[in-house]
């Protein structure tokens, strides 16, 4: 690999980091067409997704944290599942709230 070519990957690397990516989800098209199910169905559905989230969360909590070069938790798989992590998170409790919505309706 010639000089140039060894810097590629690192300026892609580098490119990546530098810019935020669009948040999508699969589930965001299933959330767009909810209202066609019952209630009832459509809020034992996301509860369901709910608990499995709340394992995927239990899960990714058992993951032991490495000692990055850069700090304690810090090290680049220890940051991927911290924002994993915090996605998740936040998404159950979007996801909670809009379950305390359905059930008023």
């Amino acid at each position: 690999m010639t000089p140039v070519k060894a810097t590629q990957p690192l300026e892609l690397l580098r490119e990546h980091l530098a810019r935020p990516e669009p948040v999508a989800a699969y589930s965001d098209l299933g959330m767009m067409f909810l209202n066609q199910l019952p209630n009832a169905e459509a809020h034992s559905l996301l509860s369901e997704r709910a608990a499995q989230m709340q394992g995927q969360i239990a899960d990714l909590e058992r993951v032991p944290i490495h000692e990055g070069a850069i700090g304690r938790g810090l090290f680049g798989v220890d940051l991927a599942v911290s924002r994993q992590l915090a996605l998740l998170r936040a998404d159950l409790g979007w996801l909670t709230q809009t379950l305390g919505g359905l059930g008023q309706v």
